[in-house]
């Protein structure tokens, strides 16, 4: 995609002349750079940049490089809020850690330099921890994002911008391998371990 087409799709997708789906109907079929990927994500608001990322992984990031897809995950992940929410108010079936699963073996190939020094230094053997809400504690089906601080998990056990209507909730802890952890994000300077259960 040339950088003349990318504008006016941008420029129509936040002015409002465009739906996301519209954009990656757009994009369909073309090879895109993460860079390109990621100046998508960045215009639109956090509670809609997984929904983008969703529709670009649908229309045309399938057949991207693992590298692309990966950087392009992280950062739509990492930049998003709600990301439950988007993916099931989404039009296309999504599964979470069905995703990961099938890249875990090469994500470390695509850490930063610094998630990479931070996975190196992690003990064999290591507890992390996860902020939920009830809901999630009872269905015992957890996210994916730990952390190795019980004080962090505390504070994502409310946390607003994921919409949690119930009152309640907990912190979950686990006792993880190294091996086991699919990969690290760093996340506006704090380290996210990213683990399936």
């Amino acid at each position: 995609m040339n950088t003349n087409e990318m504008i006016d799709i941008i420029t129509k997708l936040e002015s409002g002349k465009i739906s996301i789906d519209d954009m990656g109907k757009l994009c369909a079929n073309h090879d895109l750079t993460y860079k390109q990927v990621e100046q998508f994500i960045y215009s639109v608001d956090r509670s809609r940049r997984f929904e983008l990322f969703l529709t670009l992984y649908n229309n045309t990031l399938k057949n991207s490089s693992k590298e692309t897809l990966f950087k392009s995950f992280r950062e739509s992940y990492c930049a998003s809020d709600n990301i439950y929410a988007q993916i099931n108010n989404s039009r296309y079936d999504f599964s979470l850690k069905g995703f990961l699963a099938k890249l875990k073996n090469s994500m470390s190939d695509f850490m930063s330099e610094e998630e990479k020094i931070y996975y190196d230094n992690l003990p064999e053997t290591f507890t992390i921890y996860r902020g939920m809400s009830n809901k999630e504690q009872q269905s015992e089906n957890y996210g994916i994002s730990w952390t190795l601080s019980e004080d962090t998990a505390k504070k994502y056990v409310y946390f607003d911008k994921n919409k949690v209507q119930e009152c309640g909730g907990g912190v979950a802890n686990l006792l993880v391998a190294k091996t086991d952890i699919v990969t690290v994000f760093n996340v506006h300077g704090e380290m996210e371990i990213i683990y399936l259960r």
